[in-house]
């Protein structure tokens, strides 16, 4: 059995909101005394920041209530799961990046009950990271 890789640094947990801003100012004004730090995982960036999933549309593979750590320095590959901002709205939504010769780029819901799972990206919106480490919380 191998020693178990070597955490260095923490990352913060970020709201929805500051992650929409965080597209725009590269961080946010963090008080550490209010604010959930997560060990950063082996190979993630000091960039990488927390967010914890809400709404259902990555059912079942992300719970809302999960953690997932997003690393901004990461480049979105297609079947990577990313957040993304909408330009029209600045809104932070979690979808899976998925680019198809002749059908472009998209970002999918994997919930297979919802309703248009496909969002097609056409300059409406920016990938701020990927996710690169997820937790569940017990």
């Amino acid at each position: 059995m191998a020693p178990a890789p070597q955490l260095q640094g923490m990352c913060p947990e970020i709201s929805w909101v500051q992650a929409g801003q965080w597209a725009e100012v590269c961080h946010v004004e963090l008080d550490p005394e209010s604010v959930n730090w997560y060990p950063r995982p082996p190979s993630a960036s000091e960039q990488t920041f927390v967010l914890r999933v809400v709404g259902e549309s990555m059912i079942p593979e992300y719970s809302p209530g999960t953690l997932i750590y997003v690393d901004p320095e990461k480049s979105a590959e297609t079947g990577k799961d990313v957040i993304a901002v909408m330009t029209d709205t600045g809104e932070a939504t979690f979808k899976r990046f998925i680019e198809e010769p002749g059908a472009g780029k998209m970002l999918k819901a994997l919930n297979p009950a919802w309703k248009d799972p496909y969002l097609p990206i056409n300059g409406n919106c920016r990938v701020i990271g990927v996710v690169v480490a997820d937790m569940r919380m017990r």
